[in-house]
């Protein structure tokens, strides 16, 4: 059988850790994740947790890299084409010049079921962690710019954020959070 990806061929005895394998899909593969969802949500505070999976989508995004583009419109359908290889749903950006920021709006996010806060929104800190590291690789991109899930946020759509440290702790503080 030849399978292609983005890439080339892909080689089905490889070891690529972006290669599906027997086991690794399907519901015995969302089983183990909310099983280890719940065990790092029984071994580790929130905070912890939450940095442990921002780490994680760091890391997704290193994987799956996107290209360096001239436009938002060319980010978004790189953005896209990545999270389709995940079954990770689907992403709109949109520049918000008021407040000197970029929303984020990710439809159909990957859940673990009922965990998180609201409910089915556990994965939303990895997701944080993947779209800061493709902004960041993107030209102005700056360590200053940080990615955060929004309160609106709902395991059907997450909200998410970009902007410069100090005005995300300033939208922080005023909405109580």
């Amino acid at each position: 059988m030849n399978m292609m990806s983005r890439s080339g061929p892909i080689d089905p005895g490889s070891r690529d850790p972006l290669t599906p394998r027997c086991g690794l899909d399907g519901a015995g593969y969302r089983l183990f994740v909310r099983a280890l969802a719940d065990e790092i949500d029984g071994q580790l505070r929130p905070q912890a947790r939450n940095d442990l999976l921002r780490a994680i989508g760091e890391r997704v995004a290193r994987l799956l890299p996107v290209p360096v583009v001239a436009s938002l419109e060319a980010l978004e359908i790189e953005m896209n084409d990545r999270l389709s290889e995940l079954g990770w749903g689907s992403v709109r950006l949109e520049l918000q010049e008021e407040d000197y920021s970029l929303l984020i709006r990710h439809e159909d996010p990957p859940r673990v079921g009922s965990p998180g806060d609201p409910p089915g929104t556990w994965l939303f800190p990895a997701l944080e962690g993947m779209y800061q590291i493709w902004i960041l690789s993107q030209p102005g991109g700056d360590e200053s710019l940080k990615v955060r899930a929004e309160l609106a946020s709902t395991n059907e759509l997450a909200i998410l954020r970009c902007a410069r440290d100090d005005e995300m702790a300033e939208r922080l503080a005023r909405r109580g959070g």
